[in-house]
């Protein structure tokens, strides 16, 4: 059975939620960083909401939204060493 799309999954929400993004963050696999969405929350809601209703509709996220980019920074001065290294992981921003 298909699940309809939540009524408050608007475009205003959408538009909120675009507006609420982190700025001067990373951009994962999707090289997209939130600046782009949020020079243009209007634009981009318009063309993210019939995408995000599709995905809610079927219950299917794509496997490119489950990926991420694991990328290790140094922690401390003696990088020969696995504990002064962390891992962060850089994921799309849809």
């Amino acid at each position: 059975m298909a699940r309809i799309f939540s009524d408050a999954s608007t475009g205003n929400e959408i538009k909120t939620t675009i507006k609420h993004l982190k700025s001067n963050k990373a951009s994962g696999p999707d090289n997209l960083p939130p600046e782009n969405f949020k020079t243009y929350p209007h634009t981009v809601a318009n063309i993210l909401e019939p995408l995000l209703k599709k995905v809610w509709n079927s219950g299917q996220i794509p496997n490119e939204w489950k990926e991420g980019l694991i990328i290790k920074l140094p922690k401390k001065s003696d990088l020969t060493e696995y504990r002064n290294w962390r891992g962060i992981t850089l994921r799309n921003t849809i």
